[in-house]
């Protein structure tokens, strides 16, 4: 009987088999580490000392509004103030995202709301109606949605940029002097 359960289960890829794997696998590292993960922002100074972090970044549950999963990076104790300056700035960019997107989801959810209201017993609202809702939406918020993105690729390109001068400056031991390339 054991041959008829086989075949009455689905059959998977090897690939799906595989995420499946992988994603229990960091749902139980994630359950079962001690360690707080490190948010550079909140550091009393770039100088200051730290737990040895796991080395892999962890992901967080999705926020209900935003439908955002943040990325909890690491950092090594013995990272250098430049890494730090870029793992802050990539914690603010990362919260800046959150924000927007919270803002603006919050924002179509009242308005999608308010749109059901007319439309009692069941708020059903027909599927023309939701269509022009939808683009109308959509039209006011295209110079914000312009805005952001613009801002989210400068602030993309920036920290590629940074990061490779840290890159650079942390592979050759003269160059790790302060000041090699400005101010850190």
């Amino acid at each position: 009987m054991a041959w008829l359960r086989c075949m009455r289960s689905p059959v998977l890829s090897k690939h799906t088999i595989f995420i499946q794997r992988a994603a229990s696998q960091c749902r139980r590292c994630i359950a079962t580490s001690p360690q707080p993960t490190y948010d550079p922002s909140t550091a009393a100074s770039a100088h200051e000392d730290m737990p040895e972090l796991q080395p892999f970044a962890r992901v967080s549950p999705m926020d209900p509004v935003s439908n955002i999963k943040m990325i909890h990076y690491t950092l090594a104790s013995d990272a250098s103030p430049r890494r730090r300056q870029i793992e802050a700035r990539r914690v603010r960019a990362q919260k800046e995202w959150v924000r927007f997107w919270t803002l603006h989801n919050r924002d179509y959810a009242l308005k999608l709301e308010a749109l059901k209201a007319q439309y009692p017993p069941k708020g059903e609202v027909p599927p023309d109606t939701m269509t022009h809702f939808y683009q109308e939406h959509m039209a006011t918020t295209r110079a914000d949605h312009r805005r952001f993105n613009a801002w989210w690729i400068g602030e993309n390109f920036g920290m590629l940029a940074a990061s490779f001068k840290c890159w650079f400056t942390d592979r050759i031991p003269e160059r790790k002097e302060p000041g090699f390339f400005g101010s850190h």
